[in-house]
């Protein structure tokens, strides 16, 4: 999926939603704002903003 960029490039698979339960966690609010903090944070560490 990414391996023919031109740029640095990451695939993110936050869950699936062939799994019932992850996909009940995806639609949870809570669940999205946490996995978007941990996203962001990570992106902040790899710059070491």
């Amino acid at each position: 999926m990414i391996r023919e960029t031109t740029m640095p490039s990451v695939l993110l698979e936050m869950g699936f939603i062939s799994n019932a339960q992850e996909e009940r966690q995806m639609y949870n609010p809570a669940v999205q704002d946490k996995m978007a903090l941990a996203i962001a944070t990570s992106i902040k560490q790899f710059f070491k903003i």
